[in-house]
């Protein structure tokens, strides 16, 4: 499930000027992918996530009797290097550091870039690609 969302941060008004405004529908696709996961996940399953204000929400109206643990992400170490962070614990390394392998195997997901994709299904087809390459060994 690809999402689009809406430029933020420093790049945002060059985004703009050069692509216009994008719209943000991540909240209705991670719906949708809650939807299609709800006969594999158990009903009093433990969520966790970063503390992105809509998640709690989400997790509640698919999973109204599982537990959801929001945690503070941290500042990163080095700049660039967004999955180790400052913690000496961080219980969202697993994630973080699979996003991170996304963006450094998948061109055009690479940070502070204009590598943009003009297709979302072009994207897919390439994330359908890495995943199965990563899921079969070839890329490690």
């Amino acid at each position: 499930n690809i999402a689009t969302i809406g430029a933020s941060g420093s790049l945002a008004k060059i985004s703009l000027k050069k692509y216009g405004k994008r719209i943000s529908n991540h909240r209705g696709k991670m719906h949708e992918l809650f939807k299609s996961v709800e006969n594999y996940i158990h009903p009093f399953a433990t969520f966790e996530s970063d503390k992105h204000k809509f998640y709690p929400k989400i997790v509640k109206t698919h999973y109204p009797r599982a537990t959801h643990i929001s945690f503070h992400g941290g500042k990163s170490s080095i700049a660039g290097q967004g999955e180790l962070k400052k913690l000496k614990f961080d219980p969202l390394f697993c994630i973080n550091h699979t996003n991170a392998m996304l963006r450094a195997n998948i061109n055009r997901l690479f940070r502070r870039t204009w590598n943009t994709t003009k297709r979302i299904e072009q994207l897919q087809k390439h994330l359908d690609i890495y995943c199965y390459a990563f899921n079969s060994g070839l890329i490690r």
